[in-house]
């Protein structure tokens, strides 16, 4: 991804892929900035590629190999291969945090929702170190012709596209980026499907080379709390018209393995194999409660029993949840913030973490 790939974030910087790790107290440089962008940034990419090191920004990617996962870094050399011409293959487009939903491993800066909630919520919020000092605006620098610029100069050799937000369904210049895309790219969009708007469900019909993830936690009361405040009937409904109305496309799952994945991740795994759902995963990052280490390890161990003994998932996913599981290393002060965490979403939200997930408490 270091030669081939572009990530346009929410706040209109660029990093060179979705999964990219950027050092503290970085800003990011500016989509306007693009060819700045190129030459520094990636560079020092090649650099430490070159002398054998382990780039920094890669971490999530080299932790997840660990677990014996194949990261989006790995996937990247299978894809386009390793060359000195730098052209744009994969691009990846986080069109601002316009969001519908306030979902738990989520962050101000990638959902609307959060924000205005943390801001009228400051006071509860604060408590836990989450505070959010001032109303968070919706940028919308999509808009900016400097950036419909940059989108027109790395588009004519991209092979992948992904599109997502925020909510990209909910995002009124998406059908007008759809109309901008090479047919010969696979495009790929990441939703929430809390809704699939005509215009949307028009341009994903015209696409020749579709996929779409839908981003799932848990099913029934699981993903309505998880992904609040989504309701799972309007998710399986969604998920039929798409079936229905655009056939050729290919539908699979996006899942974050953090720790309510140790209580809603078997459900969810049945409903895929059920729905015939590819199922992908990654590991949360940002919030070091939310991670396998805050899980008592009763709950821990009944995951890895889970998915040791073949379960729903397919043999890769099964490695990957086995080896998260083992690696784990359960942290008292982790699990005790994680508990802060939903007892404050709960006052604030009204609903009832343990009267869902009914989690165990470690002795």
């Amino acid at each position: 991804m270091a030669h081939h790939g572009l990530a346009i974030n929410q706040d209109g910087s660029l990093d060179p892929c979705c999964q990219y790790t950027r050092p503290p107290a970085s800003s990011g440089i500016m989509y306007w900035d693009y060819h700045k962008f190129s030459s520094q940034v990636t560079h020092r990419m090649h650099e430490d590629w070159q002398q054998g090191i382990a780039h920094q920004g890669c971490q999530k990617c080299y932790r997840e190999e660990d677990l014996g996962w194949t990261s989006l870094r790995q996937h990247a050399i299978q894809w386009y291969g390793i060359d000195n011409t730098d052209q744009i293959y994969d691009l990846e487009l986080r069109l601002g945090n316009l969001c519908n939903l306030k979902c738990v491993m989520c962050s101000p800066g990638a959902s609307s929702s959060i924000a205005t909630e943390r801001y009228a919520h400051r006071t509860e919020f604060g408590r836990i170190g989450l505070d959010l000092q001032q109303p968070y605006t919706i940028s919308s620098w999509w808009e900016d012709s400097r950036f419909l610029q940059v989108l027109d100069h790395v588009l004519p050799q991209c092979r992948r596209i992904n599109i997502t937000g925020g909510e990209p369904f909910l995002i009124p210049q998406v059908t007008e980026i759809l109309q901008r895309l090479p047919e010969s790219a696979t495009v790929s969009f990441n939703t929430n499907l809390g809704s699939v708007p005509h215009k949307i469900l028009t341009g994903l019909q015209r696409l020749p080379l579709v996929r779409i993830m839908i981003s799932l936690e848990g099913t029934g009361p699981m993903n309505d709390y998880l992904r609040y405040p989504s309701k799972w009937q309007d998710i399986v409904h969604n998920l039929q018209i798409l079936q229905r109305d655009v056939p050729h496309a290919e539908l699979g799952v996006n899942h974050t393995l953090q720790h309510a994945s140790v209580y809603a991740l078997p459900a969810l795994a049945k409903m895929c194999v059920e729905h015939d759902l590819t199922l992908q995963m990654t590991m949360v990052q940002g919030m070091p409660w939310l991670t396998l280490d805050s899980v008592p390890v009763t709950d821990l161990d009944q995951m890895r029993t889970w998915a040791s003994n073949g379960s729903d998932l397919d043999p890769k996913s099964q490695r990957f949840v086995v080896n998260a599981c083992d690696a784990a290393r359960f942290d008292h002060d982790l699990y005790l913030t994680y508990r802060d965490y939903v007892n404050t979403l709960d006052q604030v939200r009204g609903t009832s973490y343990d009267s869902i997930f009914c989690p165990a408490v470690p002795g």
